[in-house]
């Protein structure tokens, strides 16, 4: 679709309002509990950056809008070809969101109002984000389960770590073979349950740098494997090792090993 056709199409949508820049459309959400903003900004043939800001006033849902999709325009030259990109040191001008983060229009099926589904198969999705809320290098299945543990445009979101996690039970009970996105809170389970169940668990951060912890039914202590070493582990100790890991990174788990 050329550039003046979606321009035209994008103003004919319904409350939808171009903003003082003359390129940034804004369509406020009516009447929902947590106030929501949706920015689209046209910028060539078939290519469309948008973003959506949750939680925040007006005003600032505006400027944070506009600084997004400021940086992803910017950005989308090099990174229209990935699925995902993250890009370090942006400046949401949120203290807590030091990351910026772009994806592909077959991880986020973008809709903002009726009638917009022309949309979604050219519009690449711009949030900022805490760097340890995705690696960079998702796949499509794992950045679509990431966006759902996340809400991404919420500016008041409570930030929690992706995490790769494979795990094998001794009771019998396995995950998949290759590492996939877990919450948080289930990692923490998988682990708590060990000395009960026995078996490894794996995982690995937002740095891709990895831990597995492993012992046998019946056993308090896990034997937790870290940085080429193997350090026998209580699992408080374990639990809040791995939360180094997952929240202040390899240099900062390292120190504590």
């Amino acid at each position: 679709m050329k550039l003046d056709e979606i321009i035209r199409k994008i103003t004919e949508l319904q409350n939808v309002q171009l903003l003082d820049d003359s390129k940034t459309f804004s369509y406020h959400v009516p009447n929902f509990k947590k106030n929501t903003f949706f920015f689209v900004r046209p910028i060539a043939d078939d290519l469309i950056i948008a973003c959506s800001v949750m939680n925040a006033t007006d005003e600032n849902s505006i400027t944070i809008g506009q600084r997004i999709l400021a940086a992803a325009e910017t950005a989308i030259v090099e990174s229209h070809e990935r699925l995902v990109t993250k890009i370090l040191g942006f400046d949401s001008g949120i203290p807590m969101f030091d990351s910026l983060l772009i994806l592909g229009p077959a991880i986020e099926k973008f809709r903002m109002t009726k009638n917009d589904y022309f949309l979604g198969p050219r519009t690449y999705c711009a949030y900022a984000i805490n760097n340890i809320e995705f690696a960079g290098d998702e796949t499509e299945a794992e950045a679509s389960v990431r966006t759902r543990h996340a809400i991404l445009s919420d500016v008041k979101r409570e930030i929690s770590p992706v995490i790769f996690l494979r795990y094998h039970k001794q009771t019998g009970q396995r995950s998949d073979e290759h590492l996939a996105i877990a919450k948080h809170s289930y990692t923490m389970v998988l682990i708590n349950e060990l000395p009960r169940d026995g078996g490894t668990v794996e995982l690995e951060n937002y740095e891709r740098v990895g831990i597995t912890f492993a012992t046998d039914q019946g056993e308090a202590n896990l034997d937790a494997t870290f940085d080429g070493k193997t350090k026998k582990l209580p699992v408080a100790e374990a639990l809040k090792f791995m939360d180094t890991l997952t929240y202040k990174g390899a240099e900062a788990a390292k120190k504590d090993w």
